[in-house]
């Protein structure tokens, strides 16, 4: 595939970021690549064979999205790699491939490498979510063995039970959560995200998200706080690391807010919020001024720091496009949003 200078300097700019130490470049030079998608499938699978393991596994991350038959036999391979995270990752690429024409392969050593007891939980559990894209029957004798396994991460994901609280290992638990598989207790959750929340894999929180705000939409009225709290706490992770990978969702729920939001709701989006959130959070201003004194408290306060602290970190002006509809809507709670901004 020939590829144009301007796209092969992108690539290599792309590929610098993969490697970088610091994950929030990384996941964007992913992101990108994927876009770019099978004219970087070659230089991908060559940075495998050089970069550290943290450039490998980000590597590995944009071959599965990308998705190109090119990538299985270097995933297979990884998956023997000593690294978790490359391991964890090839696991994911190799799970692409089930439908397809290297079915056989991909089934045999995700199966060998789930099944495998001396092999790292992480690794294993990541070889279980790989093949549980299976038809229920193919994958139902995987699950058999894996119910009576030691490992109780692994046996109460394969049984579809609540996985216990104290794992030992809130990562894994969190990849299990947010894969689906939540306990009861959201206030379980919270824990694994205190005790994870430095190290914890960002894709890994931005499914565990989606699968937060799934649990909370399906589960009975009083419970949907809770569960709202600890979606808020997963994004504050995001946004504590400075990932924007998720401020679709602030951006959302502060558009269908009835009420007050989490603390740590708001503390993301202050920290990762960009214009697309201003127009929201004026909105749920309005709302909750409109909603009289009783009902106030400081949510109103709160939405005006976080409006003026994604005014000042994004550098939006009053020219603003965001601005102008907002000074437009509401002129009068526009002058209590941008005073002294």
């Amino acid at each position: 595939m020939v590829i144009k200078a301007s796209a092969s300097r992108e690539i290599s700019q792309l590929l610098d970021d993969l490697t970088a130490d610091h994950d929030v470049r990384r996941e964007a030079a992913v992101a990108r690549l994927t876009v770019i998608g099978p004219r970087a499938v070659d230089r991908l699978v060559a940075l495998l064979e050089t970069a550290p393991p943290a450039g490998r596994a980000a590597a590995l991350r944009a071959l599965g999205a990308i998705g190109d038959a090119r990538a299985l036999a270097p995933a297979l391979a990884c998956l023997e790699a000593s690294d978790t995270a490359v391991a964890v990752a090839a696991a994911g690429v190799a799970g692409g491939f089930l439908q397809s024409a290297g079915e056989t392969r991909a089934l045999a050593r995700l199966t060998d490498v789930a099944l495998d007891r001396t092999r790292d939980r992480r690794v294993r559990l990541a070889a279980l979510l790989a093949l549980e894209e299976l038809p229920p029957d193919t994958l139902q004798p995987i699950r058999d063995q894996l119910r009576r396994d030691p490992d109780p991460i692994l046996a109460a994901h394969a049984a579809g039970d609540p996985l216990p609280e104290d794992t030992g290992d809130p990562i894994a638990a969190l990849e299990s959560a947010a894969a689906g598989r939540l306990p009861r207790d959201p206030a379980i959750v919270r824990a694994w995200l205190q005790a994870a929340a430095a190290t914890v894999p960002l894709p890994t929180v931005h499914r565990l998200i989606g699968a937060l705000r799934d649990r909370e939409a399906a589960g009975p009225a009083p419970v949907r706080p809770d569960w709202l709290a600890v979606r808020a706490l997963a994004h504050q992770v995001l946004g504590g690391r400075g990932s924007r990978v998720a401020v679709y969702d602030l951006r959302e729920t502060l558009e269908g807010a009835e009420g007050s939001l989490p603390r740590e709701f708001m503390a993301a989006v202050a920290a990762v919020g960009d214009a697309s959130c201003l127009e929201p959070l004026a909105a749920a201003y309005v709302r909750a001024t409109a909603a009289g004194p009783a009902l106030l408290g400081s949510w109103p306060g709160q939405l005006v720091d976080t409006f003026r602290a994604v005014l000042r970190r994004e550098r939006i002006t009053r020219r603003h496009a965001a601005v102008k509809r907002i000074e437009a809507r509401w002129p009068a709670a526009a002058r209590t949003l941008f005073e002294r901004a």
